[in-house]
């Protein structure tokens, strides 16, 4: 039997005395510190474990004017992170203290994830195929892996997914279904299909976030259901078995982005936009 629990639940818009944020990622460095990106503000905010707030960057969102495509963040141990710039088809780079460290083009990039040794990774789009390129931490390519094809002949930016584990293999979902998350080996060999039966239309089904426990690999998923009264987060062994799935206590909030340290907690963003909404969540899980 699954079970989760609140280990403590903060509003971020509250916590830095803003009006309101639109979050749009969120990661975790292996210091257990919490950064959440905020395309509303241009910023990106980072928490310790309390959570108190101990950094409040200012970034570049290059007018995002298209919300489908928001940019996704990746924080290196050194607590550097990159920022996905889709519109100008770039990364940019800043060092730990939030100040401008770099850029470089990634054309057609629509997400991105943090790599083992400091590598960046970076889901592209272009002309309906897609691929992972894998950068160096001073943003020269390194490697370009074709990702899974896509069931759908269109995808929406805002809900492609990816992750990775510390032994380099990646984890991609598409968001919409059919419910699919994919585990692709470095080098791009050997990739498997992740899925689960449901009883209830499986096209009722989003996948939201997916993220990687560091420490026992374990993949979760975030879920939306369509005509379902609460949410859900599957989790997956590192072979692919279905696990379980856990149902998150707090049933009043939205929740669309996911996250796990190293000690298997999960980290959920409430990615509502209205007064009160933008909760940052710390759910300890066990089965």
């Amino acid at each position: 039997m699954s079970s989760a629990e609140i280990v403590w639940q903060i509003n971020i818009p509250e916590a830095l005395d803003l009006a309101f944020i639109e979050a749009n990622d969120i990661a975790i460095d292996p210091n257990g510190n919490i950064f959440v990106s905020d395309i509303a503000n241009s910023g990106v905010y980072k928490f310790d474990s309390s959570p108190q707030p101990v950094g409040i960057f200012q970034v570049d969102f290059s007018d995002q004017d298209d919300m489908r495509m928001p940019p996704s963040i990746a924080v290196a141990p050194d607590s550097t992170f990159s920022i996905a710039d889709p519109k100008n088809e770039g990364v940019t780079m800043y060092n730990e203290d939030g100040k401008y460290a770099g850029e470089y083009g990634v054309p057609g990039v629509v997400c991105l994830c943090q790599g083992p040794n400091y590598s960046t990774l970076a889901m592209t789009s272009i002309d309906g195929c897609e691929h992972i390129n894998i950068y160096d931490e001073f943003g020269s390519l390194v490697e370009i892996i074709p990702a899974p094809s896509r069931h759908r002949g269109m995808i929406d930016p805002a809900f492609v997914n990816m992750d990775c584990d510390s032994q380099g293999n990646m984890y991609v979902s598409y968001g919409m279904p059919p419910y699919r998350i994919w585990k692709i080996a470095p080098k791009g060999m050997n990739t498997h299909t992740w899925t689960r039966e449901f009883d209830y239309p499986e096209d009722a089904v989003l996948i939201s976030d997916i993220a990687v426990d560091p420490g026992t690999g374990v993949v979760w998923a975030l879920l939306a259901c369509r005509n379902y009264g609460r949410q859900m987060i599957d989790a997956f062994s590192p072979d692919g078995d279905f696990l379980g799935t856990v149902y998150i206590p707090q049933a009043d909030k939205l929740f669309g982005l996911i996250s796990a340290d190293s000690n298997s907690n999960l980290y959920l963003v409430d990615t509502g936009t209205g007064p009160g909404a933008s909760d940052l969540l710390k759910l300890a899980v066990s089965f």
